[in-house]
């Protein structure tokens, strides 16, 4: 569903199409574009009850009013449809669907010596742990925000609906800081398509949204300049997940591999003797020379 804020609006057009409607009926023809917007293209059911709910009137005034408001509508498969809604709401997805490819293709080109480098200067540190992500005490504050506030607001809400969708925190308060944040990352990622696919890559990554660890994502870490980076990079992508880890649980691996060549061995005798693969030579002797002496006392 393409979820649209903003549409335009022809004054001329409009009023020369609702010359012949009175207040009632355009009020309810304007509520009913409003939830089309929102609905998306499939439209508005094709149902009284509900129509007259979304158009804010009585069943009664509904049916009065409902042939003249249909003629405005393409009602086909059951939905109602307006004809330029739908052209808006197209044209909106596919400049949003651009602006998205062009936001991914710039963190890919434009990032590309940056994340070499920081590779190269990764190399020897630990993997990632929750403290480390989480501190936020030596990142410098981002600059003061210069981007219209709407975008501002926006990201929050889409961070939001990720968040409940996913079971991550919910941020409650947009400060001040959460401002400069959310301005400083629009920015770097090339606007509000660049910050919504930053969100899905959020809500795939089993890391961040706390499916395979007790660490879960919060917009406070996502606004993060070092997060931020890692998450549009890739660093928290689920194909990562076997290098992120911990270097203690490696040697037990390798203790669990040794013993088991060392059991599957046993069905494998020397040739000549009998003896099992892996006993040591020593062992051979003493056992050898403690039969020995066990004859001698008996002689």
């Amino acid at each position: 569903m393409t979820h649209v804020i903003e549409v335009p609006f022809h004054i001329g057009d409009f009023l020369s199409g609702t010359m012949h409607m009175d207040a009632t009926e355009i009020g309810a023809y304007w509520m009913l574009i409003i939830a089309h917007y929102q609905a998306g293209k499939e439209g508005l059911p094709d149902d009284d009850k509900k129509l007259a709910t979304i158009a804010k009137v009585s069943p009664k005034v509904w049916k009065r009013i409902r042939p003249t408001i249909a003629e405005k509508f393409q009602i086909t498969d059951s939905f109602w449809r307006h004809k330029k809604v739908v052209d808006v709401l197209r044209k909106v997805a596919e400049n949003s669907a651009q602006k998205k490819a062009n936001a991914l293709k710039r963190w890919g080109t434009d990032n590309a010596s940056a994340s070499s480098q920081q590779c190269k200067s990764n190399a020897n540190q630990k993997p990632i742990t929750n403290i480390e992500d989480t501190d936020v005490s030596s990142v410098p504050p981002d600059p003061p925000s210069s981007d219209p506030p709407d975008d501002v607001g926006e990201a929050f809400d889409q961070y939001n609906a990720v968040a409940g969708r996913v079971g991550l925190p919910v941020a409650q308060v947009l400060n001040d800081t959460r401002r400069r944040g959310i301005a400083a990352r629009l920015r770097e990622s090339g606007g509000i398509d660049g910050w919504r696919a930053a969100l899905e890559k959020l809500e795939a990554s089993d890391f961040c949204a706390g499916r395979k660890t007790d660490f879960r994502a919060d917009l406070d870490f996502l606004l993060q300049r070092r997060s931020f980076t890692k998450l549009m990079e890739g660093s928290y992508d689920n194909h990562r997940t076997d290098h992120a880890r911990p270097a203690s649980n490696r040697p037990v691996d390798n203790q669990l591999e040794g013993f088991s060549r060392a059991v599957s061995g046993l069905a494998e005798p020397r040739s000549g003797n009998g003896d099992v693969p892996g006993w040591d030579d020593a062992e051979g002797d003493d056992a050898a020379e403690g039969s020995g002496a066990c004859r001698q006392d008996e002689d």
